[in-house]
């Protein structure tokens, strides 16, 4: 089924601005002028929808977004009360730029960075913070982020680095990751190790992000280590080899992909056109 032509995508790409921008990027007031959608939900979603670099759509918003790294344009966001906030906006930028194209020379160079305090921060033994921090210093000249990103392991520092690591320090880091007591930040926040008991559940929802996020990392599929969630998707998978997480993962996020969850025919097979991908990915 073609995603691209839901109502979800047409409604979306409606809202763009000829900037290709959707309003804020990244904190979404409630009181604002903008559409009551972000520029990182909106890509968020059409990701999840199908769209790529050779989208109209996408191709306009990336412009947009290294206008703003290169500081020929800027996010309209209000400054947030963390440290570094320049690099904080240029490490989100950069993610999503790499979410969707590798040719943008400026992000590739963040993500280089953020390669390099990854890799010599992690080890068979873990993370070692003195490394990290001392690293961060070496790479943006600045002290390491304060409360905003206290924790390295998050959604915007694990898309990045997708691409940059040795086979061997991508394993040492996914190790960590997976048995991490507090998750991914942004993402899922529990342990990763842990199997939802639920299936048909929002929490089961996020932990399938989870695992899509860490799954696109260049050598996971060698190393083997998100392969412990198959015994338990095919408990969960019916006589009809399908999967149904249920109604209440319906969050404009992930769900719904069909236009319409009046038929649980088209959830089952949203649900399941997810979960196969995310095999193949593993």
């Amino acid at each position: 089924m073609d995603y691209k032509s839901s109502v979800w995508a047409k409604n979306i790409i409606s809202l763009q601005t000829s900037s290709g921008n959707w309003g804020y990027f990244h904190t979404l007031s409630t009181s604002s002028k903008f559409n009551k959608i972000t520029t990182e939900q909106a890509l968020r979603r059409l990701q999840i929808l199908g769209f790529t670099e050779n989208d109209k759509v996408i191709n306009r918003s990336l412009k947009y977004l290294h206008n703003c790294l290169c500081h020929k344009d800027s996010i309209p966001d209000r400054i947030e009360k963390s440290h570094n906030w320049s690099i904080y906006v240029d490490l989100m930028l950069s993610t999503w730029i790499r979410r969707f194209s590798n040719k943008f020379e400026k992000a590739n160079e963040i993500a280089n960075k953020w390669g390099i305090i990854f890799s010599v921060s992690f080890t068979k033994n873990g993370l070692c913070i003195e490394s990290f921090n001392k690293e961060f210093i070496n790479q943006f000249s600045e002290k390491p982020f304060g409360p905003r990103l206290l924790d390295p392991i998050n959604f915007y520092t694990l898309s990045i680095i997708s691409n940059t690591l040795s086979r061997i320090n991508e394993k040492h880091i996914i190790d960590y990751v997976i048995h991490h007591p507090t998750g991914i930040y942004y993402i899922y926040g529990k342990c990763i190790s842990i199997l939802p008991s639920i299936f048909q559940s929002k929490q089961t929802n996020t932990f399938l992000s989870a695992i899509e996020l860490l799954a696109e990392q260049k050598y996971i599929k060698s190393n083997k280590q998100l392969r412990y969630i198959i015994p338990w998707l095919n408990k969960n998978q019916s006589i009809e080899s399908t999967w149904d997480l249920g109604p209440s993962v319906k969050d404009g996020v992930h769900f719904p992909l069909s236009d319409s969850w009046r038929l649980s025919a088209n959830r089952i097979h949203d649900c399941t056109n997810r979960i196969n991908k995310l095999l193949d990915s593993i």
